[in-house]
């Protein structure tokens, strides 16, 4: 983010996020969101980026805040 921030020269702009499960107790978040995503879990996470590509294309051709309340559950 850093590196976009300074390409840009802002830090306002629209960020698409994908969401990711919650670690198990205890565990580093960071460690957590950075390691291999689980054999059982690649349906979900797959599944979040098809829902992350259908918004980005939403915001570019609809209106972003139409589109933020599309797929923002």
């Amino acid at each position: 983010m850093k590196s976009i921030i300074q390409c840009l020269g802002t830090k306002d702009f629209p960020r698409v996020r994908v969401g990711v499960d919650k670690p198990e107790k205890g565990r580093d978040l960071a460690d957590f969101v950075l390691s291999r995503v689980p054999k059982d879990k690649e349906d979900d996470m797959n599944a979040g980026f098809e829902k992350a590509k259908n918004a980005v294309d939403a915001i570019i051709r609809e209106d972003i805040d139409k589109s933020m309340n599309k797929y923002n559950g």
